[in-house]
C-alpha cells in the first residue's frame, strides 16, 4: 500500500540464455560475485561485441582487447551489449571464488562532477597531442555541452573512455545535456597545475544515445609569449 525497495536474492535455477540482436541490448548478469568480461562472455561470440556499457562505466573491444574502465560483471547490474550481429550465448558459469577486481573508478572533484543521466554515450580517447605540457595519469578530461558539465574521466593511458551525458526529459537534472545530433567539447584540466587547456577534434561524432565512440584530441594552446622577426625572404 505504499512504495518501497524490495531486495530479491537467488540464483537462476538453470543456465539464462540471451538472444541479442545487432545494436544495443540491456541484459543481465544472473550470477552473484565478480567476473571478467574475458571468462565471463564465451571467446567465439566476443568478436561480435562492440562495446559494453553499465552505469557511467564502458568498455569498447578493440583488436580483441577490452579497453576503458568497465573490466568485469557485478552481480546484481545490468548492462548494454551494443552488437555488431545478431547471436545467442549463455555466460560461462564463475567456477569457485571469483577473483576478479570490481569496477572502480575515481569520482570527480566536485567541480568537474556531473550527474548521472539515463541516457549515456562514450568517447574512447585515442590519444592526446599537447605542444607545451605533457598529459600525464591524474589529470581530467572534461566533456562539455556548450558550458554545461556532462561527464569526466581521470586520464589513465590510450582509450580512456569519457561519459558523455544525454538530456532525459523526465529529470531536469539533465537540463543542458547532450541532445541527438549535438557535438561535445573536451578540456583537459591538469592535476598539478591546475591549468585548464581547450581540446580540439577533427573527428569528433555527433552525440547519440547508447554509443561508443573513438577520438583524438590536440591541444589548443595560446602563445605564451609574441615575437616580431625580420620579413625572409624580403616581399
Amino acid at each position: 500500500d505504499e512504495s518501497a525497495d524490495l531486495p530479491v536474492y537467488g540464483l537462476p535455477s538453470q543456465d539464462v540464455q540471451y538472444f541479442i540482436h545487432e545494436g544495443a541490448n540491456l541484459i543481465s548478469y544472473p550470477y552473484e560475485g565478480i567476473q571478467s568480461i574475458e571468462d565471463a562472455l564465451p571467446e567465439e561470440i566476443q568478436q561480435s561485441i562492440w562495446a559494453i556499457f553499465g552505469q557511467g562505466i564502458s568498455a569498447m573491444n578493440i583488436n580483441g582487447n577490452w579497453m576503458g574502465s568497465l573490466s568485469s560483471f557485478e552481480g546484481g547490474f545490468g548492462y548494454w551489449i551494443i552488437a555488431t550481429d545478431n547471436f545467442v550465448f549463455e555466460y560461462n558459469q564463475p567456477e569457485g571464488i571469483a577473483l576478479s577486481i570490481a569496477n572502480a573508478v575515481t569520482t570527480p572533484p566536485q567541480e568537474i562532477d556531473f550527474y548521472q543521466s539515463v541516457a549515456q554515450s562514450f568517447y574512447f580517447v585515442k590519444d592526446i597531442e599537447l605542444s607545451t605540457t605533457d598529459i600525464e595519469i591524474g589529470d581530467w578530461i572534461v566533456a562539455y555541452n556548450d558550458d554545461v558539465i556532462v561527464g569526466s574521466r581521470m586520464w589513465n593511458g590510450e582509450y580512456t573512455d569519457i561519459p558523455v551525458m544525454g538530456f532525459d526529459n523526465t529529470d531536469d537534472n539533465t537540463f543542458g545535456y547532450c541532445k541527438s545530433g549535438d557535438i561535445p567539447t573536451f578540456k583537459l584540466h591538469k592535476s598539478s597545475t591546475s591549468e585548464i587547456i581547450d581540446l580540439v577534434s577533427d573527428n569528433a561524432p555527433v552525440w547519440e544515445n547508447n554509443q561508443a565512440f573513438i577520438v583524438s584530441l590536440s591541444g589548443l594552446e595560446l602563445p605564451a609569449t609574441v615575437n616580431l622577426h625580420h620579413a625572409y625572404p624580403n616581399p
